[in-house]
């Protein structure tokens, strides 16, 4: 269950599960937005929705989030059975966590956009969204990764493909975080780089959580590097410690 309002989620059968119907959420939606708990929406996108882990951590603090997907079936899916059956099948995801495969619905009246996706695709994706992201709100990547064919690092790729306007509210989330540690609400640190002291307090606040402690930085270059190459060094470690050099 999540919050909304400052109140607990529950469903109608009252035992926190999640039922299918799509009556039911819709109705669920409706009586949140009565309540005024849908006024700042956060609108997370992600190719493919990905795991939906951060999304989650959102959505549980009582945003109402929105979850793009290329892959209708897959949208369908996942605000059919609560759940993202193919990338994180062990957690069950809010009722205010929906998917949707239209990008312009999933950025309408967004005060939060989160990029999710693969570095290899970022481009395309920011490129897709950029006519309907809207001015003034944070814009975060938390992809982590290097563009293959030029080398450029995310924050350049999307200064490249966004607005203008968008330049200022860029963020970026990195650290040692594995998503199905963070649905199940394991402790995980990240850190949010920002040039803009408001923007990076703005979304450390959104994604601080009690099991997720959010710190500060405005190294952008270093928390790309930290989250692009903190892989490399794991398995050149592991395969020395399995080649036994220790």
């Amino acid at each position: 269950s999540g919050q909304a309002g400052g109140r607990r989620l529950r469903t109608p059968d009252g035992q926190g599960t999640r039922p299918t119907s799509d009556r039911v959420r819709e109705a669920l939606f409706s009586a949140l937005d009565a309540r005024g708990a849908l006024d700042e929406p956060c609108r997370v996108l992600d190719l493919w929705a990905g795991t939906g882990a951060l999304a989650r951590v959102l959505a549980t603090k009582g945003d109402f989030v929105h979850i793009w997907s290329r892959r209708e079936d897959l949208a369908a899916q996942i605000n059919g059975t609560g759940k993202n059956e193919r990338y994180l099948p062990s957690a069950t995801l809010p009722y205010s966590l929906r998917a949707t495969h239209d990008l312009k619905e999933a950025l309408k009246g967004a005060t939060m956009v989160v990029f999710v996706c693969p570095s290899h695709a970022t481009r395309e994706v920011a490129r897709l969204a950029a006519p309907f992201v809207p001015e003034g709100v944070p814009i975060v990547s938390a992809t982590k990764g290097i563009e293959n064919e030029s080398l450029m690092f995310i924050d350049e790729i999307l200064e490249a493909e966004l607005p203008a306007y968008c330049k200022k509210n860029l963020a970026f989330l990195s650290g040692p975080s594995f998503a199905k540690e963070l649905a199940a609400e394991l402790p995980t640190g990240v850190v949010i780089g920002s040039h803009d002291p408001h923007v990076r307090e703005v979304v450390m606040r959104r994604f601080h959580a009690p099991y997720m402690r959010t710190y500060g930085s405005d190294d952008i270059v270093g928390v790309e590097c930290g989250g692009a190459l903190k892989n490399v060094i794991a398995i050149g470690a592991g395969a020395a410690d399995g080649l036994g050099f220790g």
